[in-house]
């Protein structure tokens, strides 16, 4: 790895080259999605990759799973993301999902554009507590 801080041009370069950043909500050490960028960049600036996007120099979609892309293979997925707004295609279970848990979504949808950005934790619909009497893990 580089001794310097790598650049936003060195983070744009690498993910082209990569052609594609797999999207993980794991954060054990940081957000799987760096640690790509620290294992052959180094040190680099923790937004690189949402100024990449700001920058359209990549976009956020089902690549493989959910993944930063570079828009040079955009056109790639436009069949796929075509098919996807006619309602033409399952993506991995998501638009099954939406169709059988629809209140459930626009609940979720809602509670986002109140309360904005929300953790998992937050949008529990756990409607009881854990207690002694009861038999939770």
């Amino acid at each position: 790895r580089p001794a310097s801080k790598a650049t936003q041009r060195h983070v744009n370069s690498l993910i082209s080259r990569l052609g594609v950043i797999q999207i993980d909500s794991v954060n054990v050490l940081v957000r799987s999605q760096e640690l790509p960028l620290f294992s052959r960049l180094g040190n680099h600036d923790r937004n690189a990759i949402p100024k990449a996007t700001e920058s359209q120099k990549i976009f956020e979609y089902w690549g493989h799973e959910a993944a930063h892309l570079p828009v040079e293979i955009h056109p790639l997925f436009r069949w796929q993301m075509e098919a996807a707004r006619l309602g033409k295609a399952r993506h991995w279970g998501l638009t099954s999902f939406y169709d059988d848990n629809k209140a459930f979504v626009k609940r979720m949808l809602k509670n986002v554009e109140t309360n904005g950005p929300t953790t998992a934790r937050e949008l529990s619909t756990r409607t009881e507590k854990r207690g002694a009497d009861k038999k939770t893990w």
